[in-house]
């Protein structure tokens, strides 16, 4: 059973029997001149919230590539610097870990020193 939507009749112009509950199957919407059955609208929902899902996780693996980019690029800056000596070197990724871990520890969101 179609309900048409406003004069509580069918589709085919019938009346509608308000005491049997309408399928879930059969429940529409009217957008228009034309009923969309609900399980259209499920299908709009559940690839709205893929696309939603999709931008999320490529914001964060973003996020991560960024991050990953920043603390590995000073430590590479530090292995490349030929005017400091190994114990320097050392001592400076050293530096860079500390401000890592320290980074990592606080509850605040943000960037590390440069």
């Amino acid at each position: 059973m179609l309900d048409s939507g406003q004069d509580g009749t069918t589709k085919f112009g019938r009346a509608r029997r308000p005491d049997v509950p309408q399928p879930e199957s059969e429940k529409c919407c009217a957008a228009g001149n034309r009923a969309i059955p609900m399980e259209k609208f499920d299908m709009i929902d559940s690839a709205k919230t893929r696309d939603f899902v999709s931008i999320v996780a490529r914001e964060i693996s973003t996020g991560i590539d960024r991050a990953l980019a920043y603390w590995l690029g000073r430590i590479e800056v530090e292995l490349v610097d030929r005017n400091i000596t190994t114990a320097q070197r050392e001592a400076a990724i050293e530096a860079i870990l500390r401000e890592y871990k320290r980074s990592l520890s606080r509850d605040e969101l943000g960037m590390a020193s440069a």
